[in-house]
């Protein structure tokens, strides 16, 4: 929960940071609503609702697709 929290505070202050960037007003939108919906799947995947990638390593051995 901790992960996800600091996850979450480092995309706020990327997208402020980049907001302190002078650029034109639709660039700007268009990089704030990329960061909102990466926080919203971030979010989604931490709570379980969609699933991540599927990891390559169980139980000590390798599965490929």
């Amino acid at each position: 929960m901790i992960s996800l929290l600091l996850t979450l505070i480092i995309i706020g202050v990327i997208v402020y940071l980049v907001g302190m960037i002078p650029m034109d007003a639709r660039i700007l939108q268009l990089i704030r609503v990329v960061a909102i919906i990466i926080a919203v799947l971030i979010v989604l995947q931490a709570f379980g609702v969609i699933g991540g990638p599927a990891p390559l390593v169980r139980s000590g051995r390798v599965h490929l697709p």
